[in-house]
């Protein structure tokens, strides 16, 4: 080929241009393209442009690029080589020019994502509508378009025009572009396909808090390794049913605290209350805060932490949460356990937050996934109790069915008429939902159902061990329960294999139930409890109730919140408390069996019982009216004990008196003469050095006739005792 034709100019191509196209086409087309443009390079330099287009022609045919015209190369000299607006005479390399067309409409959306700028901008409408619609948004880009607005990454629209067509319109021209004829790049599913991502679109909507749950990784965790109550979640609950509760006007729902152990699956203990009217403001009351505390004080009192391992207790910034008083105690109980052992109370990090620094403050509430085992335990749990249970009206507004509040104003009107009626007629009303007492029967069914399932998923079940194997021998209609096979003696594995070998039994390997798995756990690892001494400045003094000792030893307080009432025996440690003495009372709801008692300065006295009610018919070996009689026989030892000076005084005044009288009816005093015959024997004895003691009182006067029972005696139950 003559000089002329074939010199190609001197045209660097800029290396960003260059990944561009790379990043933009496939690797075989970006190959193509470059070697069209090296022809076009070619072509714009030369001076005979119909030689040197079919030369062009033989060198990229055998690329696979064919029927390449005269005319095609100028229309492809045009697209690569544009003239420079702000430089007259010079000229602009656009290398995506020499690209098949084609190609470059069917990645036109690729080629519009490398417009960083546009993108930005495209990005900040979408994000802007609170509904977030590509659909609007895209229309509202076309419009400002057409109105002539400068569009970040490409200009206005005559801007556009001109490198689309290479002719820049008049300002008299109407705006071609519109949503049915776009500009490139620009059509609705290119742009639907470069809309901002789900986290950008959630922030934006709703918020971070919300993003962050739905879109961010989870950080897997395995309860593999724990010991039981290591790791406890605590959270509070609304149930979806309606009560019926006396003091009530109409019937209200139901909130619960409860704690789940992550190693079992265990519910350890539930609070649960309904929603009240006070007693004593009359304002509607649901979970406080504070009622956290006697969830803690179970824990730790009742049921007990390992040792050796760190505790922690997962909670949040809401109503399950830890106050700095409590925060207090426990620094003070984290004194009496080692370094490593330690108690730990996390609410988890706060996921909301504004998208940026300098907007206005959002509402703020932890992750929910800190304590997912229990949040997740919820539905199912809500489930059971559907089953089990009517009145049922959903989760919320707008899923409630709808006679939800057509129910409650019919029971609001029985509650009312059931104030003017005997009990016994009361009793027999039918309302649209239940009594509180009969919904505390199911709650408790349903948690002996949840904890007890055998179908469940839990993960790191068998390399916790919490596997169970089971024998079914030919004749029995049920399964025994048993070690599993592989950790039986060699001896038994060889007999159960060769029963099920022969037919005559199944064995088989089931999960156990969170229940069982907890009774396995605690049986291994021994559980500590915090010194009783400690529970009353776990629950605090808002918690505390104040009483007086009545003439009977007890102590009656009632729950300003559900209007229970307690009756305490003023008797700690075998010794009554003084008669009108006024003291601090906590009383549990999940432990009700006894109270712990302070005096008003808050000096600890210890635990107190408090009896519940027992059947007029009851044995008097059952282990509630066996307590209630020795409670009743230390009193009486104690106060016996307290008229003993009293009771030698007039026995020695009655003996004395016996003694005269005798002496003036000149009879002998057989006390006298027991008491001499008593020092005969003993000189006797001396004697015969015979080592024998024999009890003497000190005075004559002392020998008594009547025995007075001292504090240690065993306590007798007479048929007075039932009076």
């Amino acid at each position: 080929m003559p000089d002329a034709i074939a010199r190609r100019p001197n045209i660097v191509i800029p290396k960003a241009d260059i990944d561009k196209l790379f990043r933009m086409l496939p690797s075989d087309e970006a190959q193509r393209t470059l070697s069209f443009f090296d022809s076009l390079c070619v072509f714009h330099a030369s001076t005979d442009k119909k030689r040197c287009a079919v030369e062009i022609a033989e060198r990229l045919e055998p690329l696979g690029i064919r029927g390449i015209s005269l005319k095609s190369l100028y229309r492809k000299e045009n697209a690569v080589f544009v003239p420079d607006p702000n430089h007259p005479g010079r000229e602009l390399v656009n290398l995506l020019g020499a690209a098949d067309n084609r190609l470059v409409r069917r990645i036109s959306g690729q080629w519009l994502a490398l417009n960083t700028e546009f993108i930005e901008h495209w990005h900040m409408r979408v994000l802007s509508s609170r509904r977030g619609k590509v659909k609007a948004a895209w229309r509202g880009l076309l419009i400002d378009l057409a109105r002539g607005e400068t569009i970040p990454g490409y200009g206005t629209w005559r801007d556009i025009y001109q490198k689309e067509h290479h002719y820049r319109p008049a300002k008299d021209e109407p705006c071609p572009y519109s949503v049915l004829n776009p500009p490139v790049g620009w059509s609705l599913r290119n742009l639907t396909g470069l809309k901002p991502d789900k986290f950008a679109r959630r922030a934006a909507q709703i918020g971070m808090g919300a993003a962050k749950t739905d879109f961010l990784p989870t950080v897997r965790l395995t309860r593999v390794g724990l010991k039981p109550c290591q790791v406890v979640e605590i959270d509070d609950m609304w149930y979806e049913h309606y009560v019926v509760f006396a003091g009530n006007e109409k019937p209200q729902k139901v909130v619960e605290f409860a704690i789940y152990d992550r190693l079992t699956g265990y519910v350890i203990c539930h609070l649960t209350k309904p929603v009240v009217k006070g007693w004593d403001d009359e304002k509607r009351k649901t979970l406080k805060s504070v009622w956290v505390n006697y969830m803690y004080q179970y824990l730790f009192c009742v049921v007990g932490l390992p040792r050796g391992v760190r505790v922690v207790i997962k909670g949040e910034h809401g109503t399950a949460s830890m106050d700095k008083r409590t925060a207090a105690v426990l620094r003070d109980i984290n004194a009496t356990r080692g370094k490593d052992e330690q108690i730990e109370f996390r609410a988890g990090s706060i996921i909301t937050e504004p998208i940026a620094e300098g907007l206005p403050d959002v509402e703020h509430h932890g992750n929910p996934r800190h304590k997912g085992s229990l949040e997740g335990l919820h539905g199912s749990f809500k489930n059971i109790v559907d089953v089990l249970c009517f009145g049922n009206i959903g989760g919320g507004r707008g899923k409630q069915p709808e006679d939800a509040d057509a129910m409650r104003a019919e029971d609001k009107a029985l509650m009312k008429l059931a104030e003017t009626l005997p009990v016994a007629a009361s009793a027999k009303l039918r309302y649209n939902f239940p009594t509180w007492g009969r919904f505390m029967r199911v709650i408790d069914r349903a948690y002996e159902i949840l904890n007890g399932r055998q179908d469940h998923q839990l993960e790191g079940w068998e390399e916790c061990g919490f596997m169970v194997g089971e024998l079914k021998v030919d004749g029995m209609n049920f399964w025994k329960s048993m070690d599993r096979l592989d950790s039986l003696p060699p001896e038994k594995q060889t007999t159960i294999r060769a029963l099920v070998a022969s037919g005559k039994a199944e064995y088989r390997e089931r999960r156990m139930s969170p229940a069982e798995a907890w009774a396995s756990a605690t049986k291994a690892e021994r559980l500590e409890r915090v010194p009783a001494s400690f529970a009353p400045l776990i629950l605090g003094k808002e918690l505390a109730h104040v009483g007086t000792v009545g003439d009977k030893l007890t102590v009656t307080v009632r729950d300003a919140e559900t209007g229970e009432k307690y009756t305490v025996v003023a008797i700690i440690d075998g010794q009554p408390l003084p008669r009108g003495a006024k003291v601090l009372v906590w009383v549990n709801p999940m432990d009700c069996g006894k109270a712990y008692v302070c005096d008003l300065q808050g000096r600890f006295l210890g635990v107190a019982k408090v009896p519940s009610a027992v059947r007029a018919d009851a044995d008097a070996s059952i282990p509630e009216l066996k307590e209630q009689l020795g409670a009743r026989s230390a009193a009486l030892a104690d106060a016996k004990q307290k008229l003993k000076p009293l009771v030698k005084a007039r026995l020695k005044e009655r003996n004395e008196a016996a003694a005269a009288n005798l002496g003036a009816l000149g009879v002998e005093d057989p006390v006298e003469r027991r008491e001499l015959e008593e020092r005969q024997r003993g000189e006797l004895a001396d004697v015969e050095g015979a080592d024998i003691a024999l009890d003497a009182p000190e005075e004559p006067g002392e020998a008594a006739d009547i025995a007075i029972d001292e504090p240690g005696d065993e306590p007798t139950i007479s048929q007075e005792d039932f009076l």
